[in-house]
């Protein structure tokens, strides 16, 4: 096991994480626009609609991706954490 590496994966998951919100705004934008060329159709509303859902779920997925980072690093830090107290267990005389 390697925790930089674990460090590393968190803190980019991380980074991805807090940049998709901003896109999936600008994802919006756009719709919004083609959605106003198509006012009184049907596939105006759908196009809302289809926007919305997609919206929703990558922010759903940006808050696991943040989870997941936040998961990695915790993961590393216990690793270290686990190798130090089992290093000092080791040098420490038994029994004493």
């Amino acid at each position: 096991m390697a925790p930089e590496e674990l460090d590393a994966a968190g803190q980019t998951a991380g980074g991805v994480a807090e940049r998709v919100p901003g896109e999936t705004s600008r994802v919006l934008g756009a719709s919004d626009d083609a959605e106003g060329g198509l006012r009184g159709w049907v596939t105006g509303s759908e196009l809302n609609a289809c926007t919305d859902e997609w919206k929703r779920l990558l922010d759903e997925l940006s808050a696991e991706m943040d989870r997941q980072g936040d998961n990695l690093r915790q993961t590393a830090a216990n690793y270290r954490r686990a190798e130090q107290e089992a290093g000092r267990g080791m040098v420490a005389p038994a029994g004493r």
